[in-house]
C-alpha cells in the first residue's frame, strides 16, 4: 500500500514538472488560431495566423507573413529591416508589403501571458492596432523574465502556471476594402518618410527562384522634376511638376498606380490623390495638383510613392516649393487687368460676329484635338485668318504665316501651332491686314447687310 500510494505521488510530480518544463522553455511561439486579429485604420482587419503565414516568435525576431484582404501578405522580415525582440517582449523593426510600404512596430510589445499591445503604424497603412474592441492577437512565447518567474513557482492549475483568466477570442465582421486616404475634411496625421529604396524579395519570389521559375520582373522608378515650371503658388492655385516612370526590369507593359500626397512643412498631409498610368518602358507626363485654398504660407512638399502587381522595391519621389500669401490685387493692377479683359472681350466679340456673318463663306477649322484651355484661341485666330482672307485674298495668308508666335498651314490656313501669347498674336494679326487692306479693321459689332 505504501509503495502504491509513493508511486502515484512520483508519477504526479513527474506530470507537474513536465507541465511546468513546456512553458518554461517557451523561447519559439506561434500565433493562436482563435487569437489572431489586429485592426487597421486603413487596412481593416489583419490576420497573424490565417493559413500559410507561419508566424513565428522567438527570443530574437518575428518571422513570417500576416495577411490583409485588402492588401494581402505583410512580411515581417524584409531583407533590408525586420521585426526584432529584445527577448522581453519589446519589439522594434518594420515590416514590409508592396500595397502599403513600411509598416513599423516600434510601438507593439508581448505582455507575460503572450498577448499583443499597443499599435504599429506606416505612412500608407495607418496606426494598426492591437488594443481595440475585438483585437486580440496571441502567441505562445513568452518574456524571458516570465520564463524565469515560472521556473520558480512550483506547479499551477488548469491555467497554465499564472497565464491569467482565459480570453474570448473575438469575431471580427467582415469589412469591405478601406481607401488608404481619409474623405475630404477629415483629420490627417502627422507623418515621416522612410527613404528605404533597396529590392525586398518575397517568400514568392525565392520559391520561384529555387523551383527555376524566375522571370523578369516589373521594376520601377519614379522622378519628379519642377525645372521650367513654378517654384511657387499662392493659396487656391495649382502646382505643376513633371513625373517620369521609368521600368528596369519587365519590358512589358504594367499598370502602375501612382499616389500624390502634399504636406506643409509640419508633415501633416493636406491633399492626396491616386492614378493608373500605363507604361512599358518609360511614360512621362505633367501632373497639376491643388493647393488648398486655407494653406497657410511656407515650404510644402510633393511626395509619389508606386504600387504595382509584383512590386519588390518602394519607389519614391518628391520636391519641395514654396506656398505664398494669397494674391490681392492694387487698384493699379486691378485696372491693367480689367483693361486686358475688356480688349480680350471686344476681340472675342468681333470673331464672334465674323464667323457669324461668314458661316458657310470659309472653312471652319475643327480644333477638337487641342486642349480644351487652348482651343478656343486656336479658333478666334483660325476664324480670324479666314474672315481677312474674305477681304484680301491670298495676302491674308502672307500676314498669317509672317506673324510672330503663330505657324500655319500655307495652303490651308489652319493653325497649326501658337508659340506667344495668343493676345500678342491677335494683335500682331490686326496689324498685319490694317497694313494689307489700306485701313482700319472695324471692331463694330452692327450687322452690316451689304454683305
Amino acid at each position: 500500500m505504501t509503495r502504491l500510494f509513493s508511486l502515484k505521488i512520483f508519477m504526479l510530480l513527474v506530470f507537474l514538472s513536465s507541465t511546468h518544463v513546456s512553458h518554461a522553455s517557451a523561447t519559439s511561439g506561434t500565433i493562436d488560431t482563435t487569437l489572431k486579429y489586429a485592426w487597421g485604420e486603413n487596412t481593416g482587419w489583419i490576420n497573424f495566423a490565417a493559413p500559410g503565414s507561419d508566424v513565428t516568435v522567438t527570443d530574437a525576431a518575428l518571422t513570417g507573413d500576416i495577411w490583409n484582404d485588402n492588401y494581402g501578405w505583410i512580411n515581417l522580415a524584409p531583407t533590408l529591416d525586420g521585426v526584432t525582440n529584445n527577448a522581453e517582449g519589446v519589439l522594434d523593426g518594420s515590416a514590409w508589403t508592396s500595397g502599403l510600404g513600411w509598416i513599423d512596430f516600434s510601438g507593439v510589445s508581448i505582455d507575460s501571458t503572450g498577448r499583443f499591445h499597443g499599435s504599429a503604424s506606416g505612412v500608407l497603412s495607418g496606426t494598426i492596432t492591437f488594443d481595440c474592441a475585438q483585437c486580440a492577437v496571441q502567441t505562445d512565447w513568452r518574456p524571458a523574465s516570465a520564463r524565469a518567474a515560472s521556473s520558480e513557482t512550483s506547479g499551477g492549475g488548469g491555467s497554465g502556471g499564472g497565464n491569467g483568466p482565459p480570453v474570448v477570442a473575438p469575431t471580427p465582421s467582415p469589412q469591405t476594402p478601406i481607401p488608404i486616404f481619409p474623405a475630404a475634411g477629415a483629420e490627417t496625421p502627422e507623418v515621416t518618410v522612410d527613404a528605404r529604396s533597396t529590392i525586398q524579395p518575397s517568400r514568392n519570389v525565392a520559391a520561384a527562384a529555387s523551383a527555376g521559375e524566375a522571370q523578369a520582373l516589373a521594376l520601377f522608378d519614379i522622378t519628379l522634376s519642377s525645372e521650367g515650371l513654378r517654384s511657387s503658388a499662392a493659396p487656391g492655385e495649382s502646382i505643376a511638376f513633371s513625373v517620369q516612370l521609368s521600368n528596369f526590369g519587365s519590358q512589358k507593359r504594367a499598370d502602375v498606380t501612382v499616389f500624390f500626397r502634399l504636406f506643409d512643412e509640419r508633415g501633416t498631409q493636406v491633399y492626396a490623390e491616386s492614378e493608373t498610368v500605363a507604361v512599358d518602358t518609360t511614360a512621362s507626363f505633367v501632373k497639376r495638383i491643388p493647393v488648398p485654398e486655407g494653406a497657410l504660407p511656407g515650404a510644402y512638399t510633393v511626395e509619389t510613392s508606386l504600387s504595382y502587381a509584383g512590386q519588390e522595391v518602394p519607389a519614391t519621389s518628391r520636391f519641395t516649393f514654396t506656398v505664398g500669401p494669397p494674391v490681392r490685387m492694387t487698384d493699379n493692377s486691378a485696372i491693367y487687368f480689367a483693361g486686358i479683359a475688356l480688349a480680350l472681350l471686344l476681340i472675342l466679340g468681333l470673331v464672334y460676329t465674323l464667323r457669324v456673318r461668314s458661316r458657310g463663306r470659309f472653312v471652319i477649322h475643327d480644333y477638337s484635338d487641342k486642349p480644351k484651355e487652348e482651343r478656343i484661341y486656336y479658333e478666334i485666330i483660325s476664324d480670324t485668318i479666314g474672315q481677312m482672307r474674305q477681304r484680301a485674298g491670298d495676302r491674308a495668308l502672307d500676314v498669317a504665316t509672317h506673324t510672330q508666335g503663330l505657324v500655319v498651314d500655307e495652303k490651308t490656313g489652319r493653325v497649326l501651332k501658337i508659340t506667344d501669347s495668343p493676345a500678342k498674336v491677335v494683335a500682331g494679326l490686326v496689324s498685319g491686314y490694317e497694313k494689307a487692306l489700306g485701313k482700319k479693321v472695324s471692331f463694330s459689332f452692327r450687322t452690316d447687310t451689304t454683305l
